[in-house]
């Protein structure tokens, strides 16, 4: 069962042994030195990230560290389909605010490992919409254990909102699907490309020279009820509330 449905394995974590949190699975939230955590309580940021993306998720586990405190970031660096799910539902903290995806994508796919064809889709019917490869549909994700009622998703991959390109299946963006599925406040994709700057990491919209936008779904960060306006350096830091 926890092959096809990780998140609901009888394994799990928590379950397996609830007083010191042993993880048979091996398939661990850690800090930026590897330290596995077993208290989420404090945890306000989750990154996940492809491993060619190591540079910039520290960089971003720094910056929300110096927001939220010390202790209150995780990091994943899973790059299957199972390890994916499995660290998805273990989000267990009680107050998340943000958590990042920093992987390569497409409008339908998050590329956890394309050279592994390792894909989560939002197609709904178990494929990519380009190759037709076998990938873990975000309807069928877990759901997350911790609170995300005030947190945002940042899907920080190219493409994600694009509409332009051929849409199969539920005919949703990967952005779309995460919004239909889970409860985020806010989730931000964009429909152009992703690039991360040099000096400072940080992911923004755009390619070359040009610059894209961010879009958002639910709650839209630029759209403050006290008319504050928006400072666009502070959400070049990874869309940080």
């Amino acid at each position: 069962m926890m092959d096809v449905y990780p998140g609901i394995s009888p394994y799990n974590y928590c379950n397996w042994n609830p007083v010191i949190f042993v993880d048979p699975d091996g398939r661990d939230w850690k800090d930026i030195y590897g330290n596995i955590i077993s208290d989420h309580s404090n945890i306000k940021v989750y990154i996940f990230y492809d491993p060619c993306f190591k540079k910039q998720s520290e960089k971003m586990y720094e910056v929300a560290e110096r927001k939220y405190g010390k202790g209150s970031v995780a990091l994943s660096d899973a790059t299957t389909r199972s390890d994916f799910a499995q660290d998805w539902h273990d989000m267990a903290g009680s107050d998340i605010q943000e958590v990042n995806l920093n992987y390569h994508g497409s409008n339908q796919a998050l590329h956890l490992d394309a050279n592994k064809k390792e894909y989560i889709t939002s197609t709904g019917n178990g494929k990519t919409n380009r190759s037709g490869t076998s990938a873990t549909n975000v309807q069928d994700l877990p759901s997350i254990s911790g609170n995300i009622s005030n947190a945002t998703l940042n899907i920080n991959s190219c493409h994600s909102n694009e509409h332009n390109k051929k849409l199969k299946g539920s005919k949703l963006t990967l952005m779309g699907a995460f919004y239909q599925k889970f409860s985020f406040k806010t989730i931000r994709g964009t429909a152009d490309a992703v690039r991360y700057r040099w000096i400072t990491r940080t992911p923004e919209p755009g390619r070359l020279l040009l610059s894209g936008a961010w879009d958002y779904l639910g709650v839209n960060p630029a759209k403050r009820s006290n008319n504050t306006p928006v400072i666009p350096l502070y959400y070049q830091t990874g869309g940080m509330k």
